[in-house]
């Protein structure tokens, strides 16, 4: 019926425009008052904890990863999934009560299971400090991306890393080359 088609494209237009927000808003894209504004207008929980995974894949041309994963943790599932640059996408999860470290590797864990089975790709996943401020996802995605990088050189058998578990690697990766 058309009341129905028309719930469905304002559910579309609503997802495309909440992963447009949220993906201007890790790139650093808007002012504080525009912030909280825009969130406003897209009816977000200012303070809900989120955490921002990084996921990572040869670069295949043909999104696989995304289609493979916005099915299962995208939407209703409570996740924003966007690409980020070739091979490499953005997953936005708000968090449930008593999600912790361990729960996000876990997650991380069965999304690399779910992209290696199904879209039979080699993934690596990193995610930031988990947080309940919209204007600190910038720098929990800039952890991900350290955790990614660090994590892929001192931590090499692993395919899920927590900025939180880097340790000293965290430390050493952020020296100047010189030093070390």
């Amino acid at each position: 019926s058309a009341v129905a088609l028309s719930g469905l494209v304002f559910r579309q237009a609503e997802r495309l425009d909440r992963e447009g927000f949220f993906q201007r808003l890790v790139l650093g894209m808007f002012l504080p008052t525009e912030l909280s504004e825009q969130a406003r207008q897209l009816r977000l929980d200012g303070k809900a904890r989120r955490s921002v995974f990084l996921i990572q894949v040869k670069e295949d041309g043909r999104d696989t990863v995304l289609d493979i994963l916005r099915s299962l943790y995208g939407g209703p599932a409570g996740g924003i999934l966007f690409k980020a640059e070739p091979g490499t996408y953005v997953y936005i999860r708000t968090l449930g009560e008593g999600e912790d470290g361990a729960r996000l590797e876990e997650i991380g864990r069965n999304m690399i299971d779910v992209i290696n089975t199904e879209g039979m790709q080699d993934a690596y996943l990193s995610f930031g400090t988990p947080t309940g401020e919209l204007s600190l996802l910038p720098r929990a995605y800039e952890e991900a991306w350290t955790a990614m990088k660090a994590g892929r050189i001192f931590f090499r058998e692993k395919h899920v890393i927590s900025y939180d578990r880097l340790g000293i690697g965290r430390l050493i990766y952020n020296l100047p080359m010189p030093l070390c």
